[in-house]
């Protein structure tokens, strides 16, 4: 099965329509639009609807898509009208071509939501568990404390460092203050690139790892930032089994 995913297109879809060259299904797995508005939503589902050189279309909301929260029943009316979009909200649909002797052959099974933890007040937001983000902060930041700096509490640019410095993967090697400064550039790159705000570039020949910006930070307060900095972090970490027993 041929797959093809794209998602923060933001009212800019029909720049990429000559990259999309055709297959099974195509995935927009959210941000279609700027606020969600109704003249954005029948635009982006007309050009959607006439890609026809693929079987099949998904779309799910993304947290700039308003309408689709606002008024859901509304926005499954207009896309009704095109009988090739699944649009899923909490659901599931099945596609692709069954076999009467193997049910699994070119088929995927898709779930689609678009909730997320809250930030920064956008569409589909939740409140964040913020009793388990401070135990697994404290327990993060206490660990790490142990293993680098003699039990002395690290605060929350220190992490960063070391997540730029392992990154680069030079970790006994003496850095200058710009160097310093350029691994903590990395290391909060790193940490919000599964946010969609960084994507990774290349690594130079000094093995630096490079950057890209995907879409701006929003204008956040301070305590904001600390607490997405926090749970950036504290997902890293996750992903490296840093709290398993």
């Amino acid at each position: 099965m041929i797959l093809t995913i794209i998602s923060d297109t933001h009212n800019k879809h029909k720049h990429i329509t000559g990259d999309l060259k055709g297959g099974d299904l195509l995935l927009h797995a959210g941000d279609m639009s700027s606020m969600g508005y109704e003249h954005e939503i029948r635009e982006f589902a007309k050009w959607y609807n006439g890609l026809n050189n693929y079987h099949h279309k998904v779309f799910i909301a993304g947290n700039h898509d308003w309408g689709f929260q606002n008024n859901v029943e509304k926005v499954k009316s207009i896309l009704s009208e095109y009988d090739t979009i699944n649009y899923l909200q909490d659901d599931f649909i099945t596609v692709g071509d069954s076999d009467p002797h193997d049910p699994n052959v070119n088929t995927v099974k898709i779930w689609g939501s678009p909730w997320q933890p809250e930030f920064y007040n956008w569409a589909y937001n939740l409140p964040r568990n913020g009793d388990e983000l401070k135990a697994k902060w404290e327990l993060l930041v206490s660990s790490l404390s142990d293993r680098f700096s003699d039990g002395d509490p690290l605060d929350l640019d220190a992490i960063i460092y070391l997540v730029g410095l392992q990154e680069l993967g030079k970790y006994h090697q003496k850095f200058q203050k710009d160097e310093k400064v350029n691994l903590m550039h990395v290391g909060i790159c790193r940490v919000l690139e599964p946010y969609g705000f960084y994507a990774f570039d290349f690594v130079d020949d000094q093995g630096w790892p490079h950057y890209q910006v995907v879409k701006p930070l929003p204008p956040l307060k301070a305590g904001e930032q600390t607490l997405l900095m926090k749970e950036a972090l504290v997902q890293y970490f996750q992903e490296r089994d840093f709290f398993e027993d």
